[in-house]
């Protein structure tokens, strides 16, 4: 078995490399990405690229994080986008955009009062709401919360970030999600978010691909735009205000041009 994948692996390479216009950003690029990413991150980068190639058909499918290795590890799509830990060897992981786990509450909620939350004293008398198993999130959650994980009053689980925040204005119990995820909700008072007090909930958010994956020009393009995002920092903007993306696309615009003048200078 492991030949035979060996093989395929190859067969998909010279199929993509026979295929691929050198000459211009174009073709279908086939990613997977964690809820989190996948949801609220992703879909404005995708459109920004978009734009500045109109050529190329970028598809995104979104599961967990578990499944996201998975689909990876068995060569079915190009590019993963993870906010949990990978394990495979095969997997080669770039760090990208680094984000914050917060926990979440409703503005009628007994914790409302408070800027922090904080452990164990406020987990003793709070109910949660939680992703399901293999959720990237819940899994670091529980990492960071050591040995007061066992503290842990599950009132439901949810399949889907949106469930959950649901879950939480209803007053269902509270929740802990991407900074991400919850500025819009933020923003209306319909959610409150607390930061925990003692315990680093900092988290990075990775790209990850299979080291037998041929790099086509539109998968090394992709890659490039979405770190020159990060590194700028114009990405964590455009991610809590997505209005900004002119702005982002612009800032795009211009460094590319001074990359290509430095370029030519040097020739």
């Amino acid at each position: 078995l492991p030949l035979s994948k060996d093989i395929l692996y190859r067969v998909n390479n010279i199929e993509a490399m026979l295929t691929e216009d050198k000459e211009v950003v174009a073709g279908s690029l086939e990613i997977v990405a964690s809820s989190t990413i996948g949801n609220y991150v992703l879909p404005y980068l995708i459109g920004a690229f978009m734009q500045i190639y109109p050529e190329a058909s970028i598809n995104s499918l979104v599961v967990n994080t578990q499944r996201a290795e998975e689909l990876i590890c068995e060569g079915k799509l190009d590019l993963g986008f993870v906010e949990g830990q990978v394990s495979d060897k095969n997997i080669l992981t770039i760090p990208w955009f680094e984000d914050e786990l917060v926990v979440v509450i409703s503005p009628n909620h007994k914790l409302n009062e408070k800027e922090r939350f904080q452990i164990p004293e406020d987990l003793e008398d709070t109910t949660w709401v939680m992703r399901e198993g293999g959720s990237g999130t819940a899994e670091i959650f529980k990492s960071k919360l050591g040995a007061h994980a066992s503290q842990l009053k599950i009132a439901t689980k949810l399949g889907h970030t949106e469930a959950v925040k649901k879950a939480v204005e209803s007053g269902a119990g509270a929740a802990c999600l991407s900074n991400l995820t919850i500025s819009r909700e933020v923003e209306q008072g319909w959610l409150k978010s607390l930061s925990v007090e003692s315990i680093d909930m900092h988290r990075q958010l990775l790209i990850i691909h299979h080291r037998g994956k041929v790099m086509t020009r539109l998968m090394s393009e992709f890659l490039k735009f979405c770190k020159q995002m990060s590194d700028s920092g114009l990405g964590s903007v455009c991610l809590s205000e997505p209005w900004k993306v002119k702005t982002m696309l612009e800032k795009y615009h211009v460094d590319e041009l001074k990359a290509q003048l430095e370029g030519a200078s040097e020739e």
